[in-house]
């Protein structure tokens, strides 16, 4: 799960991250998800451990982060736990596709600016909304940010139109 969150996270806001696999590790992960611990964990960071010759020495300090560094870390963290937390199995209550227009849902003229994007994205989330997919699962299936589903998905169940499993 915590793989599947990060990559989610960086994937729409950092999109050219690199993910290094398991057995590149170094740093806390291979304490944590050793056996008898397995705990969940990812490393997300700006530069690899041992990549920067600062590194574990006295060097390594405050003066090599940067506001705008740190802010946009700040940024992605706060995206993937927000993911985390708003991540859940949804179901759709209909048996077939609603007619939005009658919940101001979808727009009363066809255009191609943002109000079409939201439109699309109602209609992707909920076709795979069965309640055997999770939103992550969802915003990896349609190439899409999970963060322009949040509020999305507030206003479906505040019209009986999805509900969490």
């Amino acid at each position: 799960m915590a793989y599947r969150v990060a990559h989610q996270g960086l994937k729409h806001h950092y999109p050219q991250y690199i993910s290094y696999s398991f057995t590149e590790r170094g740093s806390d992960e291979s304490q944590y998800c050793s056996p008898g611990v397995e705990l969940p964990v990812v490393g997300i960071s700006r530069k690899k451990y041992g990549t920067y010759p600062e590194y574990h020495t006295f060097l390594d300090n405050l003066y090599l982060i940067s506001p705008s560094g740190l802010e946009g870390g700040y940024s992605v963290v706060k995206k993937i736990i927000q993911t985390l937390e708003r991540n859940a199995f949804y179901r759709s209550t209909l048996s077939c596709e609603p007619q939005y227009s009658k919940t101001g849902l979808y727009p009363n003229l066809s255009t191609k600016n943002q109000d079409y994007k939201t439109v699309v994205n109602i209609m992707n989330f909920m076709a795979y909304a069965n309640g055997k997919r999770d939103l992550i699962e969802i915003a990896n299936k349609t190439n899409s940010d999970i963060t322009a589903f949040f509020e999305l998905i507030d206003q479906l169940k505040e019209f009986g139109l999805v509900v969490v499993e």
